[in-house]
């Protein structure tokens, strides 16, 4: 069968403990797997989540530099002269413009990088289940949602990580050099 074909391919990968697990498992499944060439799947969710971390850098450091320019540059006695519904549409435009800047930072490195995994190995193996990779995956997903969910939960995290520098920087006014 293809399970112990794989077996073959990473000896001394699996105990007899995992092997005899992943048999008994495979089994019990009444649905047969779609399986294609897949490897591809996984370079490409190592190098978005390498993408992912540079980015959480950048939205640090973005959000550690939104609020605290006006006080190094004396802005803030001019922006004392405005009432409070111009200082939070002022707040609210700056959060929208880094959220902005990092979405299209964030989905322009994406799709590039994607572009370049896909135009070299093809997207063969999209609708293959996670499971063939990620034998422990208790989730039902193939490669392509997996790749979907992945995109937006990064997404969300990078905008949540900005979210939070900016908070802080809010209350210190220093600007991180």
């Amino acid at each position: 069968s293809i399970i112990t074909g794989l077996f073959q391919d990473y000896k001394g990968e699996y105990s007899s403990w995992e092997k005899k697990e992943i048999m008994q498992r495979a089994k019990s499944i009444h649905t047969p797997y779609y399986f294609d060439f897949h490897k591809q799947w996984i370079n490409l969710f190592k190098s978005l989540t390498i993408i992912g971390l540079f980015l959480a850098v950048v939205a640090i450091l973005i959000g550690a530099n939104l609020y605290s320019y006006e006080m190094e540059m004396d802005m803030d006695y001019l922006l004392g002269s405005c009432n409070t519904k111009q200082l939070k549409r002022i707040a609210q435009n700056k959060l929208f413009s880094m959220y902005v800047m990092l979405s299209i930072l964030f989905f322009g490195s994406i799709t590039f990088i994607s572009i370049v995994d896909f135009i070299v190995f093809g997207i063969r193996g999209y609708n293959s289940p996670i499971q063939i990779a990620y034998f422990t995956s208790i989730y039902h997903l193939n490669f392509g949602e997996v790749f979907i969910i992945f995109i937006f939960l990064e997404w969300i995290g990078i905008l949540a990580i900005s979210s939070i520098s900016a908070i802080i920087n809010s209350f210190y006014l220093k600007t991180i050099q």
